[in-house]
Parts: structure tokens; sequence; C-alpha cells
């Protein structure tokens, strides 16, 4: 649902008048009185913007805006505010929502700003927030990470990932890649276990994250919802915007007791609408889908899961939301989940952003739905991390070096052995 402007008494007390508007297809003209009530019956309150007492020569003989002024206006620099006569303030107006596709074609409405977002929570109140969390199976945070921080994190990921020319373990593969960066300068193929990044190359950046991740605000958000402290078992940075597919966590990690575990997306700038979004369906928690094994392994069958994925959003027509997170927000959903990322259609904006996934600290760790895989675990700062193939193991930076040697023949044996285990 979204929340509906109502206006301020101080708004409905502004005299009528003369009052130029523009439109955001920047048609110009005036408009008086009862023709602005009019007007804005067709419209809504975001949709329009006011300018108060246009310069003189702001508007030619035509009632049209010069281009200075229309340049001004579009790029914010006019006095420009979303203020009505009276007439046009009575009841509520809805805001105009972002309009992109969903992952199975569907036209969707998104919010451009905070204002326009449904439910959400600051650290005040995370009783309630646990509540939404379990009756939707996602919840919007404000405010978990220090503003500075999320701007350090970002300096850091520029300074080391974006120069460095070797192999990363990357997050869509699992595999080690060098950078693929777009025409923008972003990296494209988001990273997968900060924590387990070498300390040579990599130690801002890392430090920065394991920061962020054992942070006061991530430890009770982590020990409201589990009732015990949790520990951490994956992590990744995006960038660039990959795409994400629709799925459930739970098909490929979990606590031992499916759907237990959760998961934090970070936003470390403010996240614009059209720079690939993420995105959740709302009590799609409830929904038991086919277990990753036989016709639908992740080895050799991942392509007939993403497929049944948006099978089931299509045919029960599902809701996609995707908030609009402010630097420093935090969305955490369940392991059940469906979640991904929308497509692009504003590359010039990044999506910078961390993710962290949890369990109980008491649970055991489960990898693809079959195999009870035991945990490199390190503590930072008072919580428990798995380090998988850390950097900062001579085993681990002689597997990296087989890997990228022979990627195919590691890869295909790396599908064989995963195919054993979840037959």
């Amino acid at each position: 649902m979204t929340e509906e402007y109502r206006a301020t008494d101080a708004e409905l007390e502004r005299p009528l008048g003369k009052v130029a508007f523009i439109d955001p297809d920047h048609e110009f003209g005036t408009s008086v009185g009862k023709n602005t009530a009019k007007l804005l019956k067709r419209t809504t309150l975001n949709s329009w913007r006011q300018v108060d007492s246009p310069p003189n020569g702001a508007m030619n003989k035509s009632n049209k805006f010069s281009d200075e002024v229309r340049e001004r206006a579009v790029r914010g620099q006019a006095n420009v505010f979303p203020t009505f006569p009276p007439a046009a303030l009575a009841g509520t107006l809805r805001p105009i929502m972002y309009k992109i596709l969903s992952p199975i074609g569907t036209e969707i409405e998104i919010p451009e700003n905070a204002a326009q977002n449904s439910t959400t929570f600051d650290l005040t109140d995370l009783p309630a927030a646990k509540r939404y969390y379990e009756e939707n199976g996602y919840v919007v945070v404000r405010g978990v990470v220090d503003q500075a921080l999320c701007d350090s994190i970002r300096s850091a990921f520029e300074k080391t990932v974006k120069p460095y020319p070797g192999y990363i373990y990357r997050q869509a593969t699992a595999n080690p890649e060098k950078n693929r960066i777009n025409e923008y300068g972003f990296v494209m193929n988001s990273l997968l276990n900060l924590q387990s990044l070498n300390d040579v190359e990599f130690a801002p950046l890392k430090k920065l994250a394991i920061k962020t991740f054992s942070s006061t605000p991530v430890k009770d958000i982590t020990r409201e919802i589990f009732a015990e402290d949790g520990k951490l078992v994956q992590s990744m940075y995006f960038e660039g915007n990959s795409e994400t597919w629709p799925h459930q966590d739970t098909y490929y990690l979990d606590s031992e007791r499916i759907g237990t575990m959760l998961a934090c997306w970070y936003a470390l700038e403010d996240i614009d609408a059209g720079a690939g979004r993420f995105f959740v369906v709302p009590r799609s928690h409830r929904i038991d889908m086919v277990k990753n094994g036989k016709n639908f392994d992740v080895a050799f069958n991942h392509g007939q899961y993403k497929e049944l994925v948006k099978k089931i959003l299509s045919e029960q027509q599902l809701e996609f939301r995707a908030p609009f997170l402010q630097k420093g927000d935090v969305l955490i959903w369940n392991a059940k989940t469906i979640h991904g990322s929308l497509r692009t259609t504003r590359p010039q904006f990044s999506r910078s952003s961390l993710t962290s996934h949890f369990i109980p600290a008491s649970h055991r760790f489960l990898q693809f739905q079959s195999k009870i895989k035991p945990l490199n675990l390190r503590e930072f700062d008072g919580m428990l991390f798995h380090c998988p193939k850390d950097m900062e193991r001579l085993s681990s930076r002689v597997v990296l070096g087989i890997e990228t040697t022979f990627p195919k023949t590691f890869q295909m044996a790396k599908k064989l052995a995963i195919k054993a285990v979840v037959k």
C-alpha cells in the first residue's frame, strides 16, 4: 500500500491567486482559482510543481515559460514545492509512482522517494518491525548504518576493488572472476563474502564491511528476530545491477531449520528507481517450493528452477514491492521470501549496497537444502563470521590458483560434487 499525501494546515491557508505550474512532461501554462482545482482532479500532487511569483521575463506572450526558467525548474533550481489552492486539497491525493516492468513482464509501480514507501520502521520500534517481518516476509528499517560509514565503504571499494587486476569470488556464479566494468564505470559482477577477502589488497573495505555487519543496530535486529545472537554465513557487495533473478535464498542456503535464516540489504546510497531496485514479494515466505534436487538441482537444472519461480509469480499474481531505500536504510527479508532485482532503466545510476545473511548462533548451516556444512568461523567485534575460501589461508589461495588456471575442469568437478549431494 502507498501512503497518501495530506495537505498541512499551512498549505491549506495559502491564498488563492495566479500561479504558474510546471508539469512532468515540461508543458507550461498558467491556471487561476477554479481552473486549478479542475486541473488537479485529473492529476496527482507530485505530478505538478508550483512556481510562486515568476521573475520578470519568465513568461512570454503565449503564456509559455522562457527556456531559462524551464531549465531551472527542471533542474529543481526554481522555487518549486507541492502547494495548491484549498479547493484542490480537499481530501487526499496519491503520489505518482515510477512505472517499470516486473521480472515476469507485468507493469508495476514503485516509489521514487521515501514519502511514497509503504510501512517502514526505525530502530526504536524493533518489536513492531519483527511483527511486520513475520507477517510479510520482509521489513524496512531506516537509519541502521551511519551515512558517513556508507560513504567510507563506497570510497574503500573505489580504491581497492576497482583498480584490482586479479580474480575475486563473485556473487552470481560463486566463481573467481576479474572485474567487469560497464560504460558508466560500475563493477557489474558483484563480490561474494567480503569477510574472506585478503587483508593485503582489501583491508579497508573488509574492515568497514565487518564493522557494518557486526554493528550494534544489526546485532539488535538479528537478536530481536532470532531471540538469540546471530552469526553471519554470507555477504556480498553490489555496485552495478546484474539483474538478480527471482528466487528464495533457502534453495541455496539456510539454517538447518528451513526458513529461519534472514538476510539484510544495506543501501550505501539513495537507490534510484531505475537503478535496478531490490524487490521482494510480500508473504511469499509462506510458499513451499520444490526442493533443490532431481529435475530442479542447482548444478545442472538451475534454469528450470528459475522458470518455476516465474511461473508461480505469474499464476498466483503475486505482488512486487521495491521500496525506496535512502543511504543507511536496511531491508531485511526471510530465507523463503521471493526476491531479486528489477531491470535497469536508468543505467547512469549505481546501486551501491551490501548484503549479509545470518542464522541463529545455535543453528547449523544447511547448503542446497541437503547438506549440513561445517563453518569456518572467525569472531569479529563480538559476532561469529563464516569465512569460506578465506584468502588469509594459504590453502584457499592455492585453490583460487587452481580454479583460475583450470576453470572449466574445476567448475565441472564442482557441479558433479553438488549433484552427488542434492540427488
